[in-house]
C-alpha cells in the first residue's frame, strides 16, 4: 500500500513539475513573442530645420537583438518605376549608436548599403538627406513622382521609401515616422496619421512595403473635390509660380475618371486624392506615379496651355487605370516586391504597355480627346518606337530582366511597343470574336478574378485563353512572349488605318527641348525644331537657340552638318530665355534622309468607318 501511494505521489509530482515547465514555456514564447512583434523603428523628421535642401532623420531603434554586424539597406527600386534608382546616393554623414550613445563604426557597401559594425548595441541612426529633385539630370535620375523635394517653409514631397530603410533580416519590421512641420504648410496624404500638435503628426506602417504605398506632401494645400462612384476624389495642386490652381483641372479630371469608372467600377476605394505639382523648369521633366489611393503628377508650369489639359487627362487616366494592374491585378512577384531590384515580374507589357493603350482608348471613345490626337499620338510611338533597338527580345524577357544595366535603357518602350502591342491585340481579339471581345473587357475580367489575391505570373496566359476564347499561339506566344516583328501595317488594315511615310521625301527633323512659340520654326526649307513629346513650349517667355557646336545657327556650315547626321549624338547648343544665355549638352536625335517619320492617316472617311465601330467595341 504504501509503495502504491509513493508511486501515486512520484507521479503527481511529475505532473506538477511538467504542468509547469509548459507554463514557463508559453511565458518565455509570450515574452519572445511580445518583444518580436514589437521590434520596430522610430523614425523622427523635421522638416522644420531643412537647409540647402537637406533634412535630418533620426531612427530610433527598439527591441531588436542584433549579432555581430549588420547592414542597412536603403532602396535600389520601388513599385511603379521598374528601373535602376539607388536611394542610397542621396544620404550623407551616416551615423550609428549604441546604447551608451557612443558611436558605432560604419561603413558604406555599395549604393544602398551602411555596414552596422559590432552592432549588437544598436539604439540609434541618424543621417542627412539630399532631395533628389536637385539631382543633376542623367539616365540614372530619380523619376520626379518617386522621389523627394525639399523646398524651405515652401513645399515638400516625402515618399518614405526614399528617407528610411530596412534591415536586411526583416523587412516586416513596424515602423513609426513623426514628421515636424513649418507651422505655415498643410500636409495632404492618403496614410492614416496622428495628431501631436500643431506641427507634429505621427504616420504607424506594418511593414516596409506598406510604408512604400502612399507619398506625404506638405505645401500650401490648394484642394478641390469631386464626388462619383461612391468615392471622394481630391484635387491638390502646388504650382511654383502660383499661376495654376486645382479649379482650373476639376471638369477634365472628373471626365476621365467618369470615363474610365465607366468600364471599371469595382475599385473599393471611399478617398483616392490627385496631387499635381508645376515646377519652373525648362528641361522636359516630370511625369506621374501611382499609388494604393493616390496619384503624383509632376509637369513644368511652362507647358503651353493647350497642351496642358490633354497632358493633365493622358497622365490622369494612365496612373488611374494601375488601380487595375498592377495595384489589384497584382502577380505574387509585384505583391511581395523586392527593394533590392533581384527579382522582376515579366508582366510589364500588362502594367504599363496596356494601361497606356487603354487610357487613350477610353479618352478616344468618351470623346475627351480627338480622332487625329489618338493617332497622332500612335504615329509618335511608332516613331520612339523605331529608336529603340530592343526588337529581339520578347516583351516577357525583356520585362524579367529590365533592370539588368544592358537592357535598363528600353523601359520606356513597354509605353511605345507596349502599347502598339496592346493597340494590335485589340484589334486581333475583335476580328477573332467578330467583335463580341475587346481587350478592355479581357483586362475587365482578369481584375476580377484577381483582384482578391495575388496569382502566380504564369497562370495569367490560361486566363487569357479562358476569358478570350482564344489561342494564345496565334498573338500572345509571338510577339508578347516571342520576339515577332508586330506587322503594325496588317492589324492597322483591319480597322482602316494606313501607316505611311511623311509626304516630304527630305524632311530632316532635330527633335530638341527647346523651342520658341511657334510649335515648329523652319530654319531653312528642310531643317525644323520640334518639342520633344512632352510638348514643352515655353508660352509666356522668350527662347532662340544661338548655336549648335559652336557654330551660330544661321551658318550654313551649321546646317549642312545637321543635315548630314544620321544617328544619335550630343550637340552643344546654345540658347537664350528671356535675354539670359544658357548653354548645355542636350542628346538629341538627327533624322536624316535615310531615316523615315512616320504618321497614322485614317484612309476612310464614310460613315462605315472601321476604326470609328473599333473604337466604340
Amino acid at each position: 500500500m504504501f509503495s502504491i501511494i509513493l508511486k501515486f505521489n512520484l507521479f503527481y509530482l511529475q505532473m506538477k513539475i511538467s504542468f509547469f515547465k509548459k507554463i514557463i514555456s508559453l511565458i518565455i514564447l509570450l515574452i519572445f513573442h511580445n518583444n518580436t512583434f514589437s521590434q520596430e523603428i522610430e523614425a523622427e523628421i523635421d522638416l522644420n530645420n531643412c537647409t540647402n535642401d537637406k533634412v535630418h532623420v533620426i531612427l530610433n531603434i527598439h527591441n531588436f537583438k542584433f549579432e555581430d554586424s549588420i547592414v542597412y539597406h536603403f532602396p535600389k527600386t520601388v513599385p511603379g518605376l521598374y528601373s535602376t534608382i539607388d536611394f542610397g546616393k542621396f544620404i550623407k554623414d551616416f551615423k550609428a549608436f549604441g546604447n551608451s550613445g557612443k558611436l558605432i563604426a560604419t561603413r558604406k557597401n555599395a549604393n544602398n548599403e551602411y555596414i552596422i559594425i559590432n552592432g549588437q548595441n544598436l539604439s540609434k541612426i541618424e543621417y542627412n538627406l539630399e532631395d533628389s529633385w536637385d539631382e543633376e539630370i542623367s539616365n540614372n535620375s530619380i523619376f520626379e513622382p518617386a522621389g523627394t523635394r525639399f523646398e524651405e517653409n515652401e513645399f515638400f514631397m516625402l515618399n518614405l521609401y526614399a528617407i528610411v530603410g530596412y534591415f536586411d533580416f526583416n523587412t516586416s519590421m513596424k515602423y513609426e515616422i513623426s514628421i515636424k512641420k513649418p507651422l505655415n504648410l498643410d500636409f495632404i496624404t492618403a496614410n492614416k496619421s496622428s495628431k501631436i500638435n500643431n506641427n507634429t503628426s505621427i504616420f504607424n506602417f506594418n511593414n516596409f512595403n506598406e510604408l512604400s504605398t502612399e507619398p506625404i506632401i506638405y505645401s500650401h494645400l490648394d484642394t478641390i473635390s469631386f464626388n462619383t462612384n461612391n468615392c471622394t476624389y481630391i484635387i491638390n495642386t502646388y504650382s511654383e509660380n502660383k499661376q495654376i490652381n486645382s479649379a482650373l483641372f476639376l471638369d477634365t479630371i472628373k471626365s476621365v475618371i467618369e470615363a474610365i469608372n465607366f468600364h471599371f467600377k469595382n475599385f473599393n476605394i471611399q478617398k483616392y486624392y490627385i496631387n499635381l505639382v508645376f515646377e519652373n523648369w525648362i528641361e522636359i521633366r516630370g511625369g506621374g506615379m501611382e499609388h494604393k489611393n493616390s496619384t503624383v503628377i509632376v509637369l513644368s508650369n511652362r507647358i503651353r496651355y493647350e497642351n496642358l489639359f490633354f497632358s493633365i487627362k493622358e497622365k490622369i487616366a494612365h496612373e488611374y487605370l494601375h488601380l487595375i494592374a498592377p495595384l489589384n491585378l497584382q502577380s505574387s512577384i509585384t505583391n511581395n516586391f523586392d527593394f533590392s531590384g533581384t527579382i522582376n515580374t515579366e508582366l510589364l507589357w500588362l502594367y504599363e504597355g496596356v494601361p497606356e493603350y487603354l487610357s487613350m482608348k477610353i479618352l478616344l471613345e468618351k470623346k475627351l480627346i480627338s480622332e487625329s490626337k489618338f493617332l497622332k499620338e500612335i504615329g509618335c510611338k511608332i516613331y520612339d518606337n523605331e529608336k529603340m533597338n530592343d526588337k529581339n527580345y520578347s516583351l516577357v524577357l525583356l520585362s524579367k530582366n529590365i533592370l539588368n544595366d544592358s537592357l535598363s535603357g528600353f523601359f520606356l518602350n513597354f509605353y511605345y511597343r507596349g502599347a502598339l502591342t496592346a493597340f494590335a491585340y485589340d484589334i486581333w481579339l475583335q476580328k477573332q470574336t467578330n467583335q463580341e471581345y475587346n481587350l478592355t473587357t479581357l483586362i475587365k475580367d482578369l481584375f476580377n478574378e484577381n483582384k482578391s489575391q495575388p496569382f502566380e505570373e504564369s497562370g495569367i496566359y490560361s486566363s487569357i485563353e479562358k476569358f478570350s476564347k482564344t489561342h494564345n499561339s496565334e498573338f500572345i506566344d509571338l510577339y508578347v512572349k516571342g520576339n515577332k516583328i508586330l506587322p503594325l501595317k496588317q492589324f492597322f488594315k483591319e480597322v482602316d488605318l494606313e501607316l505611311i511615310d511623311s509626304l516630304k521625301t527630305t524632311y530632316y527633323v532635330l527633335r530638341y527641348y527647346i523651342t520658341n512659340k511657334n510649335s515648329i520654326q523652319e530654319i531653312n526649307n528642310n531643317i525644323y525644331f520640334i518639342p520633344d513629346s512632352s510638348k514643352n513650349i515655353f508660352e509666356n517667355d522668350t527662347a532662340k537657340i544661338l548655336e549648335i557646336n559652336h557654330e551660330i545657327i544661321n551658318k550654313n556650315k551649321t546646317v549642312q552638318n545637321l543635315m548630314y547626321a544620321n544617328n544619335n549624338k550630343f550637340l552643344n547648343v546654345k540658347y537664350e530665355i528671356n535675354n539670359k544665355i544658357l548653354q548645355s549638352d542636350f542628346r538629341t536625335l538627327v533624322f536624316a534622309g535615310v531615316n523615315k517619320y512616320y504618321s497614322i492617316l485614317n484612309t476612310n472617311e464614310s460613315a462605315n468607318n472601321k476604326f470609328i465601330e473599333f473604337i466604340k467595341n
